[in-house]
């Protein structure tokens, strides 16, 4: 399974869930104007892959990877940083590691 695949499972089971969540794109492209190029950033250094607000614990960050690949230090950093200011954060190998945690934290509807 592609990451994009996966986010989208994940995405559409949240959507089952209380709350709001969006796929938080960010990254750089480079674009072309008037003939000189220029790299344009957008989103968040670092920010998770979806966003969302739960009405019970606020900001919920998820950062969608597939094995073997690993968060980069920004991404850790991020995650670390919601969790350590009480909403929720995780990187999510597989739909039901997500599952598994709302459960934990007695999120499901």
């Amino acid at each position: 399974m592609r990451e994009q695949e996966l986010k989208k499972l994940i995405i559409e089971w949240l959507n089952y869930q209380k709350g709001l969540y969006w796929v938080n794109n960010s990254g750089a492209t480079i674009s072309e104007y008037k003939g000189k190029k220029r790299l344009i950033r957008f989103g968040m250094k670092g920010s998770s892959d979806i966003i969302g607000i739960h009405p019970d614990i606020g900001f919920v960050a998820i950062e969608v990877k597939i094995k073997p690949n690993k968060p980069t230090k920004s991404q850790e950093d991020f995650i670390d940083m919601i969790n350590y200011w009480g909403g929720f954060a995780m990187v999510a190998y597989d739909l039901e590691a997500v599952e598994l945690e709302f459960l934990k934290r007695k999120l499901i509807t």
